[in-house]
């Protein structure tokens, strides 16, 4: 593993995620409610269901920003991996995470084994 194209493919990954985040911002994913220009709570003279979309539009950026963000995080703990010697190993079983994986997403804690995503869910058949 070369660590100069490891910090290069993780630092493309978080300038690609900073920008959906902002995407998503301009979007209106905040948790404040939305006003009008005048103050105003929007949507007071709008249409039901003009206020509807509106708020669903806003939801789905708040999610989005909100799954970005938590990628961003894990991207971060990457970086520290990285320095401390640790990147690219399983944080389950500690064995190293092929670098198909890696490439495909360099913030990769698991082995595909141990992905908590693939993992069981308690009561599966």
């Amino acid at each position: 593993m070369n660590i100069q194209t490891t910090r290069k493919r993780l630092e493309e990954r978080q300038r690609d995620l900073e920008q959906i985040i902002r995407a998503a911002e301009e979007q209106g994913a905040t948790d404040e409610p939305q006003t009008a220009v005048s103050g105003e709570m929007a949507g007071t003279d709008q249409h039901t269901a003009d206020a509807a979309a509106d708020t669903m539009e806003r939801e789905m950026a708040l999610s989005v920003k909100e799954s970005t963000e938590a990628h961003l995080a894990d991207v971060r703990r990457a970086f520290t991996r990285l320095e401390d010697g640790t990147y690219g190993r399983c944080l389950v079983c500690d064995t190293p995470i092929p670098e198909g994986r890696l490439e495909a997403k360099p913030e990769a804690e698991y082995c595909v084994q141990h992905e908590p995503a693939a993992l069981p869910t308690e009561g599966a058949a």
